[in-house]
Parts: structure tokens; sequence; C-alpha cells
């Protein structure tokens, strides 16, 4: 069988974008840097959420629902070059916590590693809690997948 010229270059462009392909799938998964916006352990949302607020509009209202405010200002956030990620645990025993720990970018797409432990011996005393975390970090159009991060229970330290 003989290949011209022309199939020639067709067939070296097709191998080399699906190696490109395959090394796009395949690159390691970079760290986004992100700030905390507001964390606690007392919210007025009360059922467990994780979600993404990517306009000033969404953020006012979450941020009332989470104060239990109609009138409560959220703090500023440039919604051009910014979004927020949020994480509330819902009603739990008073020695759960809650944080994002780590997001990564995969390609196109964001992966938030959050954590939720409670600490051992459980501290409970029939207490329920409402912890969240809130964060900043650079603004990104892609999908958003949350994961909840795999740890080992949280011992106390001394006089706690």
């Amino acid at each position: 069988m003989r290949v011209d010229a022309c199939q020639a270059g067709l067939l070296t462009l097709l191998v080399m974008g699906m190696v490109a392909a395959r090394a796009a799938s395949s690159a390691e998964p970079t760290s986004v840097p992100f700030t905390t916006v507001a964390s606690g352990r007392r919210s007025a949302v009360e059922a467990p959420l994780r979600t993404v607020i990517r306009d000033a509009a969404g953020w006012t209202a979450l941020w009332r629902k989470h104060t239990g405010s109609v009138s409560a200002s959220p703090p500023a956030i440039d919604f051009r070059r910014s979004m927020v990620i949020v994480v509330f645990a819902g009603r739990v025993p008073v020695s759960t916590d809650l944080a994002v720990v780590r997001i990564l970018s995969e390609g196109d797409r964001l992966v938030v590693q959050y954590r939720q432990a409670e600490r051992r011996p459980p501290m409970d005393d029939g207490q329920e809690t409402t912890p969240f975390h809130m964060v900043r970090l650079p603004r990104s159009g892609g999908a958003v997948r949350f994961q909840l991060a795999k740890t080992i229970p949280v011992l106390p330290g001394p006089g706690s």
C-alpha cells in the first residue's frame, strides 16, 4: 500500500492530536489558592449544602439565608474576578468539625475537597451545631465537584 504525502501529513496530525489529548487528560491537578471569607459553628442553614456562588445576587441571597436576616449585607466580593465556594454541614453533633481543605484544578473543572469529621472521643452531650466554611477563589466558569476528604478522626488536645 502506497501512502502519498497528503495522507502521511494527515496521519501525522492525527497521531500528534491523540498524543496531545492523552497528555492533557493525564496532566497532574494543580492546587488553586483560596482564602476564607467566613467560617464558624453556627448558621441558619440547617441542611447540608455545598454550592458555588458566581454573582452578587446569589451571594446576597445565600448570606441572608445563612444569617437568618433579610437585611444582612454579605462581605464584599468582586465577582468579575472571584467566586465563592460554600460548604454547610447542616445540623450535626457539636463535636463535628468542617473545613474546605484543598481546591484542585483538573483541566477545566475544579474539585473542592472538604473535611467533615467528628472529634474522637465524641463530646456528645446532645447538643447540635451547624458548621460552615465559605472561601473565595479566582473565578472559573467550569464545573465544580465536591469531594469529602478521607480523614482520621481528630483527637482533642490537652484541656479540650
